[in-house]
């Protein structure tokens, strides 16, 4: 059975305190397991992980936008197209555990390019509307340029996924393609720039920034895992289409495979697999620094290791999965009526792989729930306000 970290921690604790008020130590640099880093491993984590991985994770999606740009440019139609623009998706969806410092979303430094990019979204009536009106306009004004301030579903990935994926051979969508691919190119050097520009000044400020508290360099990277984890991975991309989420938003009885991800270009499974490969990263820190050397640090690498091995667990399902799409599988069970056997395969001791979706929600949640309870206590930082007391 797995120790939990929480519990040993609040022991080590109460002894790490008393020692402290006797020596003069200050706490305040200190994990609660105990440990006086002083903030060493965790400047030495952030560095890793912003060097090694963020930054290349950007300037690897700009070389598949320009890939894309390329492909466009010769044709919108087509295999190599279509396969460009997946690369594409997937290379971005890497950098979902990486939007911190210059690209965070609220960030002054990128200036909104980071959501020009990518919204996660549905194509709904009210999408593609919107993205058919912008192709109308240029198709009467060769001169029209994208709004700053129109909706993100008009440009990016978004617009690019139902321009190719739907009637890609019309010419007057396949300009609109093109003009969005050119914006989408640009909004990704801007990604890359922010962080190495005037030698890498990004990455300088990222890493130098300071709190009263040494566990600032990690705190950034601390939420978004979390966030990114239970909101955005278990409930947007899960739980809201299977309907085991509090929020799924939708009327059907038992799923809303309308709200997947990626339901035109049936490519749900490999952004989620993309995703979880970079949490598996930016954990472990690859063959440099870590999460996982901080619970070495506390003593807890067991509950690490399991981690690590569930975020395996998930993917191999997803692997598992082949060629079928999570979309064919939600409206299968839809239509089939198996919502009780969903709840049942998702409850969290269930071994069962079917439904297949509801089974990696039960994957996806236990990584969740890991985050929000082992992980915070490790690395001793509050859980963000906006995954705690969800409910599922």
């Amino acid at each position: 059975m797995l120790l939990r970290a929480s519990s040993k921690l609040i022991i080590v604790l109460g002894i790490y305190l008393s020692v402290s008020a006797c020596s003069g130590i200050d706490s305040s640099d200190s994990a609660s397991d105990g440990v006086d880093r002083s903030g060493t491993l965790n400047a030495q984590v952030a560095s890793n992980i912003v060097r090694n991985f963020v930054v290349p994770t950007y300037e690897q999606f700009v070389n598949s936008a320009s890939a894309l740009k390329t492909a466009i440019d010769t044709s919108c139609t087509g295999s190599s197209t279509e396969d460009a623009w997946n690369t594409a998706m997937s290379d971005w969806q890497a950098t979902l555990f990486y939007s911190v410092g210059p690209t965070a979303p609220t960030s002054v430094v990128s200036d909104g390019a980071i959501a020009r990019i990518y919204t996660i979204s549905q194509h709904n009536i009210n999408n593609a509307n919107a993205i058919d009106n912008a192709v109308n306009t240029l198709k009467l004004d060769p001169n029209y340029s994208i709004p700053r301030i129109e909706s993100n579903f008009i440009r990016g990935l978004d617009a690019l996924e139902y321009l190719l994926f739907v009637n890609p051979g019309d010419v007057d969508r396949c300009n609109y393609a093109k003009l969005v691919v050119n914006e989408l190119q640009e909004n990704a050097n801007i990604a890359v720039n922010s962080w190495t520009a005037n030698t890498n000044a990004g990455i300088s400020s990222f890493l130098t920034a300071q709190d009263s508290a040494s566990i600032a360099q990690v705190r950034p990277f601390f939420n978004i895992i979390i966030e990114q984890t239970d909101k955005n991975l278990k409930d947007t991309k899960l739980g809201n289409a299977t309907k085991l989420s509090n929020n799924s938003g939708c009327g059907n009885t038992h799923a809303c495979p309308e709200l997947v991800e990626h339901r035109l270009a049936q490519s749900s499974y490999a952004s989620l697999k993309a995703n979880l490969n970079s949490l598996k990263d930016i954990f472990t820190g690859g063959s440099g620094q870590g999460f996982d050397d901080i619970f070495a640090e506390a003593e807890q690498s067991a509950a690490s290791d399991a981690f690590v091995a569930n975020i395996d667990k998930a993917i191999a399902s997803i692997d598992a999965q082949g060629a079928e799409s999570l979309f064919t599988q939600l409206a299968a069970i839809e239509t089939n009526a198996q919502g009780s056997d969903c709840q049942v395969t998702a409850n969290p001791n269930s071994t069962s792989t079917s439904p297949a979706p509801c089974a990696i929600y039960r994957e996806v949640k236990a990584l969740s729930d890991f985050l929000k309870t082992d992980f915070a206590a490790v690395v001793n930082l509050d859980v963000p306000s906006a995954s705690t007391g969800d409910g599922d």
